[in-house]
């Protein structure tokens, strides 16, 4: 369900990097590795 993941890729605001990782980690059994790389280049640009 993308909106369901969208969602879930905006809560990732309020947890610390490392949390988000371990999120991160959990995900990529469930979605592509597409989505995978989306999310972690969005995570990057936050960082910067």
């Amino acid at each position: 369900n993308p909106l369901k993941a969208h969602f879930q890729v905006s809560r990732y605001e309020e947890f610390r990097e490392e949390d988000a990782q371990t999120i991160l980690k959990g995900f990529a059994t469930e979605h592509p590795p597409k989505f995978i790389q989306k999310i972690n280049k969005k995570n990057q640009n936050k960082e910067v």
